[in-house]
């Protein structure tokens, strides 16, 4: 999204527009964006930029797991092998190691395109997406005092948050973010770029074709959008049966100011909070909504922040009041609250209150149960069983789960971790718990850190440091 400026002739037609009779209905077709009419979507903005990497699969699963979104918005290009992927930017300089000290071939190569298109999916994978994420922030205004605490993820030098893999933090492709979210409400962006036109209408192509290989071809959860008009002329073209479109800028200019009919028929408009008409701000969502009422339309309103917007409790209150269906946030977490204490319901009639009952699209969850034990006793020349409880609080089984433990240090010379405790598979949302020996030899003496630490075959780790006290064994007297 970007700022949207009109000319202030705009503003006058605009206004003669509201006396125009109806023109130009919305499809006869139900409006899924509509339904329920009182619907007001929580739309992470790439994931919630400011509070996750944006774009990425992380920050998607953390969005509808633990940020209160209702739905994702994301953005999308085309690969070099014709790869659907999801970025914000078509530069890799923007939000990547692209040109640094840390990227890997071809990306460190003095000269090399920083394009998404220029390269396949292969080579994007090289890349971390998280590098210049910091929190509040985002990824832009590249500043190496920030925090950026998902820098190296992407590579394997630092370890990935439990439940989460190297993967989550990489390019994703659109594919990916389906398997992830097979029933959650997407708005996938098909970015126009000036002068790359030809990009925006490939990606137009693979995004038809790998929609027409879903269920119904996704027509209620995917809404397919473009400020370009060529981009949603090329996917309606290749898959018009596919109703849920959003109407592009060009489009949503000429409906506004000069009365013209939306073609293809879209079932959303999506404009910036305020359109600015040389200085002159206008509420662009009220505008819209006064010209559907006017012409008798039935289009849902996804407002989005235009540059300069304080994203707060006096827009999102605003938002309400007008009536619109949903508004793309960076921060989803303070927009759920906000709903929540205002008593806006989910469309499904669950409380944004609490996490999303479904948790779509979450996969395993690997954490650490509360162990049995963080403090241990044993007798110099014998063993004692530690019990570890594995948990998989996600909504798919967690596979491969290994417990091991180690001595670092001292603690090598005297203490003896037995083999690692296996519990190949941990059903979701269930807890097993591994039993880990642990021998102490004759002589040792004292206390000994043991680390025990969890794996999975499905990425994330946990870990805990066990405090073993061993005392000395005492003889039997002879006589």
């Amino acid at each position: 999204m970007g700022a949207f400026r009109l000319g202030a002739a705009g503003l006058c037609s605009a206004l003669i527009a509201l006396a125009v009779g109806p023109v130009g209905a919305a499809s006869a077709n139900t409006n899924p964006w509509t339904t329920p009419a009182d619907q007001f979507l929580n739309m992470a903005h790439q994931g919630g930029e400011l509070e996750a990497p944006g774009n990425t699969l992380y920050a998607f699963k953390t969005a509808m797991r633990d940020r209160g979104a209702d739905s994702l918005e994301m953005d999308s290009y085309i690969t070099a092998d014709g790869q659907l992927v999801i970025s914000h930017d078509a530069s890799l300089s923007g939000t990547t190691n692209f040109g640094t000290p840390s990227a890997p071939p071809p990306f460190s190569d003095p000269g090399a395109s920083n394009k998404i298109w220029d390269y396949t999916l292969a080579d994007l994978k090289k890349l971390d997406d998280a590098y210049w994420y910091s929190p509040g922030k985002g990824q832009y205004g590249h500043d190496d005092n920030d925090p950026h605490p998902f820098r190296g993820v992407a590579d394997g030098t630092v370890q990935p948050p439990a439940g989460y893999t190297a993967n989550d933090f990489k390019i994703p492709t659109f594919e990916e973010v389906l398997a992830a979210f097979p029933t959650t409400r997407i708005n996938i962006d098909m970015k126009d770029q000036s002068g790359f036109t030809d990009k925006g209408v490939e990606a137009a192509h693979e995004l038809a074709r790998i929609l027409s290989e879903q269920p119904g071809g996704d027509n209620e959860n995917v809404l397919a959008a473009s400020f370009g008009q060529a981009e949603v002329a090329a996917f309606h073209a290749d898959l018009p049966e596919h109703d849920s479109l959003s109407a592009s800028l060009d489009a949503t200019s000429g409906y506004a100011l000069n009365n013209e009919v939306i073609d293809p028929a879209p079932q959303a408009l999506q404009p910036p909070d305020k359109y600015d008409l040389s200085g002159t701000l206008v509420d662009a969502p009220q505008l819209l909504l006064s010209i559907d009422a006017m012409r008798g339309n039935d289009y849902a309103m996804h407002v989005w922040g235009a540059d300069g917007t304080v994203e707060d409790d006096a827009l999102y209150q605003h938002m309400l009041d007008l009536g619109v269906q949903g508004f793309f946030a960076q921060k989803p977490s303070e927009l759920a609250a906000f709903l929540c204490a205002k008593g806006v319901p989910r469309p499904d009639g669950s409380s944004h209150c609490t996490p999303n009952p479904d948790l779509p699209g979450i996969g395993p969850i690997l954490e650490l149960g509360e162990p049995e034990a963080t403090k241990a006793t044993v007798e110099s020349g014998e063993r004692v069983v530690v019990e570890v409880p594995v948990a998989n609080t996600g909504n798919v089984d967690l596979n491969g789960t290994e417990t091991c433990a180690t001595a670092p240090g001292r603690a090598n010379r005297w203490v003896k971790p037995g083999r690692c405790g296996k519990a190949h598979i941990v059903t979701a949302e269930t807890t097993k718990t591994t039993r880990i020996p642990i021998r102490a030899k004759r002589r040792a003496k004292g206390a000994y850190n043991v680390d025990i630490d969890v794996r999975s075959e499905d990425g994330g780790s946990a870990e805990y440091t066990l405090k073993l006290k061993v005392k000395n064994k005492k003889k039997s007297k002879g006589r």
